[in-house]
């Protein structure tokens, strides 16, 4: 046995000091080996071997002799496997627990978002507010009015259409309006990949070749979306303001009237 790898593979894997780790090691090549025995191979004091051996026990590396102070060895396999499974089972509590303060986080930082964007208008990008978007869509009970006045790869049609298959309220109306009629049946296919026929939504898409603005009315909460040169930079403004709320209701309202429909069937 190569005792000082052996050493450093303790330390590094079990997480042993290096007296802990050199105490096993020599006992793993003497398992009968006495305390005055261990103090000699690895030159530690006698105090320090009892301690060593207490400390390697509390790990589940050792055990105590039935009636005895001293200690054997447990089979290294099965203490290892032991070790193992607790550390397992630690990484699983672990990882629970970074799930569930990750949502914690998550919906503090969407509270946050919405305070400062609700104190007046403000506009960020899409990136930074397409969680609070998507949220909003999910708690949205009545009215989904979505205008696409321009094509851009930033929306995800097909992650917005699962959204609502999931959190669908009987009550609820759901209309796209696009600028040309092959928007209009491209974000139709995108919405009819995630058809359930166990769930069917009446989703109404039309085209009017006016609309020249993109934006969301989820309930009375607005969307407004601003493409720069290049179609990726997206800058939104997100608002609950009554007054720009039913203008851009009224105008959805007077371009969806004059739209021309596409055929289409509940989703």
């Amino acid at each position: 046995m190569n005792t000082e790898k052996t050493i450093r593979y303790l330390q590094k894997i079990l997480d042993l000091t290096q007296n802990e780790a050199k105490t096993y090691a020599a006992l793993l090549e003497h398992p009968k080996a006495d305390v005055s025995s261990l103090s000699k191979i690895t030159k530690l004091p006698r105090s320090r071997i009892y301690e060593m051996l207490a400390k390697l026990s509390s790990k589940g590396l050792l055990e105590k002799k039935v009636g005895s102070t001293s200690y054997k060895i447990i089979p290294p396999k099965d203490a290892f496997q032991k070790i193992a499974e607790n550390l397992e089972r630690e990484c699983r509590k672990k990882i629970q627990a970074i799930h569930e303060f990750s949502n914690y986080m998550q919906e503090t930082w969407n509270k946050q978002m919405r305070q400062e964007i609700s104190l007046g208008v403000e506009i960020i990008t899409f990136e930074d507010i397409e969680p609070i978007f998507l949220e909003d869509l999910r708690n949205t009970k009545k009215l989904v009015l979505i205008a696409a006045g321009s094509e851009t790869p930033t929306i995800n049609w097909r992650k917005s259409g699962e959204i609502l298959l999931r959190t669908h309220h009987p009550q609820q109306t759901v209309r796209y309006l696009t600028s040309s009629r092959e928007l209009a049946n491209r974000v139709l296919s995108a919405l009819t990949r995630f058809s359930n026929k166990k769930q069917q939504i009446p989703i109404d898409v039309r085209y009017n070749t006016q609309l020249y603005t993109s934006f969301v009315i989820l309930d009375k909460i607005l969307f407004l979306f601003f493409f720069g040169n290049d179609p990726t930079e997206v800058q939104v403004m997100r608002t609950s303001s009554e007054h720009l709320y039913k203008s851009m209701t009224w105008m959805y309202n007077t371009l969806w009237e004059n739209a021309d429909k596409i055929n289409t069937k509940p989703l």
